[in-house]
């Protein structure tokens, strides 16, 4: 009975191809982890998610967590060497939903032509517990077609539970490779943030 040597750092032990020996090798997965971070005391006006998007991958998830004083969040993509795009070729359509006790509410959050995107959070009172947000991006990387996302948010906001639901596109045929987000007034408090990539 042969020893089998030690593998290398980041290998673990599977079987080979005729299943009939155990070797050692780099474990594919279908959802890799790009990037995660934490910034408490961030206290920007923006923030980028810079080199997220690549040709490795064609759909990328982004969650994250927001907090924001007094005011609301938009985005933008990156593109090339960090260039945020802010041409007029944002569209988007979505819901928003809100409730309290005794009260709720909803309406339309449109964009067309626009410079940017509303983001996960759309409100200008102080933040309770801050906002969260999933957005799902298809293929932002390739240049023959306009990138398409969707994303959803909830935030608690001085007393008023909020949720939205949104879908849209950069109308351009651009690579594009992050994520900017900017308060539309005031600073952006503190952020979180997990990036995955999806194989095909």
């Amino acid at each position: 009975l042969q020893r089998l040597a030690k593998g290398t750092a980041g290998q673990a032990l599977k079987m080979n191809t005729a299943a009939n020996a155990p070797e050692w090798g780099t474990i594919s997965s279908d959802c890799v982890k790009i990037t995660s971070g934490a910034n408490d005391s961030l206290n920007a006006t923006s923030f980028n998610l810079e080199g997220i998007f690549s040709a490795d991958y064609d759909i990328y998830k982004l969650f994250i967590w927001t907090k924001n004083q007094n005011n609301w969040n938009k985005w933008r993509f990156l593109s090339g060497t960090n260039t945020v795009q802010s041409s007029s070729w944002y569209r988007s359509s979505g819901r928003y939903n809100k409730a309290q006790s005794g009260s709720n509410g909803t309406g339309d959050m449109n964009r067309w032509n626009e410079d940017h995107l509303y983001s996960h959070t759309y409100w200008t009172s102080a933040q309770t517990v801050g906002a969260v947000g999933e957005y799902t991006f298809f293929d932002p990387f390739a240049s023959d077609k306009p990138s398409w996302v969707h994303w959803k948010g909830s935030e608690l906001d001085t007393g008023w539970l909020y949720s939205v639901d949104q879908q849209g596109y950069y109308n351009d045929n651009m690579s594009l490779t992050g994520f900017h987000l900017y308060a539309a007034g005031g600073n952006i408090d503190k952020v979180h943030y997990w990036v995955y990539g999806m194989k095909s």
